[in-house]
């Protein structure tokens, strides 16, 4: 019996969090994969840096791979230009070289704040997921929550940020004391999706809703029993929380400020399309599993 041999792979934003961790499983996995960087990180090898709205760039990476995975966006911005820029276009772009070339998968990381949507940054993320649904017919779309992988204390992550405040200070204020429910997306069952999409020869047209909810209390106590020291978290009514950002919305005051997520801390949004992950009767990672390996790296 034949051995398929492993699909070639374009991994898109690799200088981000979860790129930069997709290459990183992706080669010690095997397959072929190519990097790019809009930025300066791409200098370090083995990432190439690319414009992907230059359609010389995009086309000579696009001719020697079969998958797509694009991580690359915009997502600590409210301003809409910045965000049509960096999403919304460069997803045009791949659907038009993607057209003429449609053996090639799409593997697109939205967010679950295109449920509902939640903000400019989940209306930009909403746009491409129906540019997409519109645009291809061989195509996965991943909506992805907070996402707990490695622990890059320099980086943007929800809890990589979150992990550093524990440990670096005495004192943490958090809304509720982070007795609330947020959606969530362990890494490493982020990583077990792709290795089974990669995997799947036939097209197909695929939004899956690849998160669950965790109370952030319960996710910081895992964390904090495992670090040599943590602060001690101290509540803050939320109420009043949601109706400064609320005030602070409407009259667009201090925009830079996240008073989108403020406002919407705790509110779940169900999802009214896609599917689960859990329907692909995959591994499931244990939470603590994945804190384990985050307290693992800290310790290294």
């Amino acid at each position: 019996m034949l051995k398929m041999s492993k699909p070639k792979i374009l991994i898109t934003g690799c200088s981000g969090y979860l790129g930069q961790q997709i290459f990183a499983s992706a080669t010690d996995s095997g397959f072929s994969a190519v990097g790019t960087s809009r930025g300066p990180a791409a200098l370090k090898t083995p990432f190439v840096q690319a414009d992907l709205l230059r359609k010389e760039n995009l086309e000579t990476l696009l001719d020697s791979v079969d998958v797509v995975l694009h991580c690359a966006a915009v997502t600590r911005s409210n301003d809409p230009k910045q965000l049509f820029q960096g999403n919304q276009a460069v997803v045009m772009a791949l659907i038009k070289a993607l057209k003429i070339r449609p053996q090639i998968k799409l593997i697109f990381f939205s967010t679950d704040q295109a449920i509902g949507p939640i903000g400019a940054y989940g209306h930009s993320k909403l746009e491409c997921e129906a540019s997409i649904q519109s645009g291809l017919e061989n195509y996965s779309i991943l909506r992805l929550g907070a996402i707990l992988g490695d622990y890059q204390p320099e980086g943007n992550s929800t809890f990589s940020k979150l992990t550093s405040q524990l440990l670096k200070k005495s004192v943490m204020l958090l809304p509720q004391q982070g007795r609330f429910l947020m959606p969530l997306s362990l890494y490493q069952d982020i990583w077990n999706l792709i290795k089974f999409l990669l995997c799947r020869p036939q097209k197909e047209a695929l939004l899956i809703n690849c998160f669950r909810y965790y109370e952030l209390h319960h996710v910081l106590k895992l964390l904090a029993e495992g670090l040599p020291r943590s602060a001690k978290i101290i509540p803050v009514p939320l109420g009043p929380i949601k109706i400064l950002a609320k005030v602070m919305i409407a009259a667009n005051l201090l925009p830079k400020l996240p008073w989108v997520g403020l406002a919407n801390i705790g509110s779940i949004a169900e999802p009214r399309d896609g599917i689960g992950f859990d329907q692909f009767q995959l591994p499931k990672v244990r939470i603590e599993d994945q804190i384990q390996l985050m307290l693992k790296q800290l310790k290294a």
